[in-house]
């Protein structure tokens, strides 16, 4: 999973790859996405881009709603 991550962080700061994935269509194939990970030389499986996505997900999702609970006045998490 740890080259999935990497990947994920390399195509979010690549904005010729997020064409190039874009252009695959909506939703598809991981194979086809894993095959654009080979290529840069990041090694994982469809499985592992899949457990990738959710993890990065998830935190994302942590850092944002501590973040927006934190802007919230009144909030338990306001500093």
């Amino acid at each position: 999973m740890r080259e999935a991550l990497r990947f994920i962080h390399i195509v979010r700061d690549d904005e010729g790859l997020r064409r190039e994935i874009s252009g695959l269509g909506f939703g598809p194939p991981l194979e086809q996405i894993a095959a654009i990970g080979a290529r840069l030389g990041c090694d994982f499986t469809p499985a592992d881009l899949e457990q990738a996505f959710r993890h990065d997900a998830a935190l994302r999702w942590i850092f944002y709603t501590t973040r927006a609970a934190r802007a919230v006045p009144g909030s338990d998490e306001e500093s």
